[in-house]
C-alpha cells in the first residue's frame, strides 16, 4: 500500500486526518492526479487507496464514504419547521384581515 486517503471533490487529501497509510517518498502521478480529478470532482468524498503492483505499477480503487454528517439533516429540519411556522402565520393574518362587504 503506498497511500491510503481520501479525496474531496476529486483532489488527493494529504491532510494528516484523512491519511491512513503514506509512504511519504511516493507521489501519484500527474496522469493519475488528472483522472481522479476529472471522475471525482463532483463527489464529496470517497476514499481511495493506491497500491503498487510489483512491477514498477500502481493501480487504485475509489471507495464511496458514507457520510453521517449530522449538519445537512439538521439545517434540512430547520428549514421545514420554519416554512410550518410562516404557513400558520399567514393563515392567522389571513383569518385578522377584514372580509370584503358587498354593497
Amino acid at each position: 500500500m503506498l497511500l491510503d486517503t481520501h479525496l474531496r471533490y476529486g483532489e488527493i487529501s494529504y491532510d494528516e486526518e484523512d491519511v491512513q497509510i503514506w509512504e511519504k517518498s511516493w507521489r501519484p502521478s500527474e496522469k493519475i492526479v488528472q483522472d481522479l480529478r476529472r471522475d471525482q470532482t463532483s463527489i464529496p468524498v470517497v476514499k481511495v487507496s493506491f497500491i503498487s503492483n510489483g512491477g514498477g505499477g500502481v493501480s487504485y480503487n475509489v471507495v464511496p464514504v458514507k457520510q453521517t454528517d449530522f449538519w445537512p439533516w439538521l439545517y434540512a429540519r430547520f428549514i421545514s419547521c420554519l416554512w410550518w411556522c410562516f404557513e400558520k402565520i399567514k393563515e392567522r393574518v389571513i383569518a385578522c384581515l377584514p372580509r370584503k362587504r358587498d354593497f
